[in-house]
């Protein structure tokens, strides 16, 4: 999650007149997880030739990308990119990096049955799970591709 303090709402809010939306000069993430940068092409229509937008989002949960992928199947999205940022105790230094995300696989806990992690696999060979037992990537029971990468 992504939090947003009103000092940091833009000034500019108000002059673009879409009151659904509200623009930030800064936004804080809640808690030190992985969460995605996705850019991806918004068209007006299906047509061949239809005009298109660029945009990128910011996206916390891989249930929150797959949902965006779910809307994009009615052809109105083409995803151009998908990046994973880690924390630095999830990519194993001390520091945030982004990498070019590959796919995400489900992983089943070998000490406790049915207690499903992802594993996140980047273009760059990396992988990184966040296991709430502590389970290394290499204990764990890797299994389907939960999402694929354009």
């Amino acid at each position: 999650m992504f939090i947003t303090h009103l000092p940091h709402k833009s000034p500019m809010s108000g002059l673009f007149g879409d009151s659904s939306k509200s623009y930030w000069l800064a936004v804080e993430l809640a808690l030190q997880l992985p969460w995605f940068l996705v850019s991806f092409r918004e068209f007006e229509s299906n047509s061949a030739d239809a005009p298109s937008v660029g945009r990128t989002m910011m996206i916390h949960t891989v249930e929150a990308l797959e949902q965006l992928v779910l809307e994009s199947d009615g052809g109105l999205f083409k995803f151009d990119s998908v990046y994973i940022i880690t924390p630095g105790h999830v990519n194993g230094t001390d520091q945030w990096q982004m990498d070019l995300l590959d796919c995400i696989r489900t992983a089943d806990e070998p000490e406790a049955p049915g207690q499903v992690v992802d594993v996140f696999e980047t273009r760059g060979g990396a992988r990184y799970a966040c296991s709430l037992l502590g389970t290394s990537i290499e204990d764990l029971r890797i299994g389907a591709v939960r999402f694929q990468s354009p």
